[in-house]
């Protein structure tokens, strides 16, 4: 659930700025880049805010809701580790 949490609302809401700068520099297509559309959400904003609500209303316990949290937060550095590395220039073997 946390990967998903972050993923998801991550490429939704960063997606479109990420999905133009991977085509710049990695000359990707658009059936490549496909992963960052979202044709069937009309409103983001409101996508997001409800996907949160859904969230929060889960009957978690306080322990359950902290590992989420814990895991999501790991999450977020996985995400950022790979950005990295995709920012990191390729060395010719």
């Amino acid at each position: 659930m946390a990967h998903h949490y972050t993923r998801y609302l991550g490429d939704l809401s960063g997606g479109q700025a990420i999905s133009r700068l991977v085509a710049r520099h990695y000359a990707a297509t658009d059936e490549q880049l496909a992963f960052y559309r979202f044709d069937g959400i009309e409103n983001h904003v409101h996508f997001k805010r409800e996907y949160r609500e859904q969230l929060d209303a889960l009957p978690l316990s306080d322990e359950e809701s902290a590992a989420v949290v814990d895991e999501a937060l790991a999450a977020f550095e996985f995400n950022g580790a790979l950005f990295d590395e995709l920012h990191t220039p390729a060395v010719a073997a």
